[in-house]
Order: structure tokens, then C-alpha cells, then sequence
């Protein structure tokens, strides 16, 4: 992990950013989030249903288990960053990623990110992956990031692929 990395993880701790583990409850906070995320960087806005449809599926008696987690990073109770984890096996994955324009200075997607990780490797899934995002349906930009942390050091962050160009 970058230095720079582990500053703005430390300085959001600092800044008083709080992560919170949340669940269907918490959709609307997610979506406002999501919905300006979009807005700022031209990506296509799916409905809250998909986003509902996400967070309700239930995988626990299938070959491959998954638990969706909705986590929401805040300060002083406003909502900064957001983000979909799915631990399955021994993985987490980023699925979705939201955050405000506002007290951008706070760091709260690093805190947000960090929170992930611990959560991810005290489920016994010390892999954690960033899948994709999209600006349209018929278009995806992909970003595969592999984060392996394991009980001996931090998290080891390494760039696996980067397919697209981001305009």
C-alpha cells in the first residue's frame, strides 16, 4: 500500500469519519449518493430497483454463497461514501461505489475502502476485488484491482488490469 494511501486512510480517522454497516434501510441514502456519483462523472443511472434487487438476494443455499453488504461512510451523520461489498468464499468484492462532492478533504472513501478490507479479512476472505463501472448500458469500463491482505502485514494492493479509456 502506497504511503500516500495509508496517510488518507489515518487522516480520515482523524477528520472523524465514521463507517457504518447498513442493509435494505439505508437504500435511499445509497441511491442520492449514487445518483450525484453518476451525475458528476456522465455514468449511466440504473433505477433503485436494480440496486434493491442487489442488496435483497438471497444466496445463502446456493454452490456459491454470498453475503451483500451495504456500507455507508459519514461525518457528524451526513452521508459522504457508500459502497456494495460482497464477501463470497474467500473473497470481497467492491461491486458499488458512490460518494458526495461535498467534504471531499475528509477522505471518507478511503475510510470507507479500509473498513472494507477489515471487514473482508474478518470474514476469512483476505482477497478483496474492484469489478467494473459503466457510463452506458452498452458500454463498460473495467477496473480489476486485487487486494490481498494477509494476517502478517497490510494490505497489498496490486493493479491486475485497467481495459478502457475513461473520457
Amino acid at each position: 500500500m502506497k504511503r500516500k494511501t495509508r496517510y488518507n486512510i489515518g487522516l480520515s480517522k482523524r477528520k472523524e469519519i465514521i463507517v457504518r454497516e447498513t442493509g435494505i434501510e439505508a437504500i435511499d441514502i445509497w441511491y442520492e449518493l449514487y445518483k450525484e456519483t453518476a451525475i458528476r462523472n456522465r455514468l449511466f443511472v440504473n433505477d433503485v430497483k436494480y440496486f434493491r434487487a442487489v442488496l435483497e438476494a438471497k444466496t445463502d443455499d446456493t454452490r456459491s454463497p454470498a453475503k451483500v453488504k451495504l456500507l455507508i461512510a459519514e461525518y457528524q451523520g451526513k452521508p459522504l461514501a457508500a459502497m456494495f461489498l460482497v464477501i463470497s468464499g474467500h473473497r470481497g468484492s467492491y461491486l458499488y461505489g458512490a460518494s458526495s462532492s461535498l467534504h471531499r478533504n475528509k477522505m471518507a472513501t478511503y475510510a470507507l475502502q479500509w473498513e472494507a478490507i477489515c471487514i473482508s479479512k474478518n470474514a476469512d476472505a483476505p482477497n478483496m476485488i474492484c469489478l467494473a463501472f459503466r457510463r452506458h448500458p452498452t458500454q463498460t469500463t473495467h477496473c480489476m484491482v486485487f487486494i490481498n491482505s494477509n494476517r502478517d502485514s497490510a494490505a497489498k494492493c496490486i493493479l491486475l488490469s485497467v481495459v478502457g479509456i475513461i473520457h
